[in-house]
């Protein structure tokens, strides 16, 4: 089923989650994480590519949907880099 979550408090439990049936495929696929895993398929037989995931496949191209999510990432990887002396 299309979900949507939205963080409304801290802890993996803090968060709202809408079952619309209205949702687009485009906003369930909000969710995943990279634009490869975003690929749907339809009871008509039509491919589902709301983010260019098959363009990234055909360019060997691993991207997230969501673009603050390397900031985040590497925020963290950078700060544990330090606190190791890498």
């Amino acid at each position: 089923m299309a979900r949507i979550e939205k963080k409304i408090d801290k802890g993996h439990k803090g968060f709202e989650v809408d079952t619309s049936a209205s949702l687009s495929y485009k906003e369930a696929a909000l969710r995943r994480d990279f634009t490869i895993n975003s690929i749907g398929y339809d009871y008509l037989k039509e491919i589902l590519d709301p983010y260019k995931g098959i363009k990234d496949l055909e360019n060997k191209i691993l991207r997230h949907i969501k673009r603050n999510f390397y900031r985040r990432c590497f925020k963290g990887l950078s700060s544990r880099a330090i606190l190791l002396k890498i």
